[in-house]
C-alpha cells in the first residue's frame, strides 16, 4: 500500500474492482436514500427554474417597453 495526499492506493485493487462490489442495504435504507435523492433532484429543478425566471426578469429590466403614443403620463 502506498499513501498519497487524500488517497490510499492498493496495488492489486483498481477502480473497476471497487465498482463491481455489491453493497447490500436493507430495503428501508434503500427507500430512504431514494427519498433523499428525489428531494435533492426536485430542489435542483426548482433552483434552475427560479434562475430562469430571474434571467427573464433581468432581460425585461434591461429592455424597457417603448412609450406608446396613446398612453398618458399618469397611467
Amino acid at each position: 500500500m502506498r499513501k498519497m495526499p487524500n488517497k490510499l492506493l492498493i496495488k492489486h485493487i483498481n477502480q473497476q474492482d471497487v465498482k463491481n462490489v455489491a453493497i447490500k442495504l436493507p430495503i428501508e435504507e434503500q427507500a430512504e436514500i431514494v427519498r433523499i435523492v428525489d428531494i435533492l433532484v426536485r430542489e435542483q429543478q426548482a433552483k434552475e427554474a427560479a434562475e430562469g425566471v430571474l434571467e427573464k426578469i433581468d432581460l425585461i429590466k434591461s429592455h424597457p417597453r417603448p412609450r406608446l403614443p396613446w398612453r398618458t403620463r399618469h397611467q
